[in-house]
């Protein structure tokens, strides 16, 4: 498995798994969340992305990505997208934290 191979999500709410690495909507015609993992199953430094590759992505057509339990995202329990085509990139402090890019 290639880990740069995006995961493709048709317009559903996914919760990640600890071996995703990417996941990307290709298709989006409703707000959709991605639950991320808790940050600990992480290791240090390890990235994850979240893609709009569909182009949807806009102000009543968001993704979100929330954290899990008392983990946060740059501070924050949820973080989203919305504008079409963005990526998110998210960063492991192999803690409790994930800071974003």
């Amino acid at each position: 498995m290639n880990p740069f191979e995006p995961k493709r999500l048709d317009d559903v709410n996914y919760a990640a798994k600890p071996v995703d690495r990417y996941v990307a909507y290709a298709t989006l015609t409703l707000p959709q969340t991605v639950a991320l993992s808790l940050e600990a199953q992480y290791l240090f430094g390890r990235t994850f992305w979240i893609a709009d590759l569909s182009g949807a992505c806009l102000s009543d057509r968001r993704i979100f990505a929330r954290a899990a339990g008392d983990d946060t995202i740059a501070g924050q329990p949820s973080v989203f997208m919305a504008s079409g085509f963005q990526k998110l990139v998210f960063h492991s402090n192999g803690s409790n934290l994930w800071t974003v890019a």
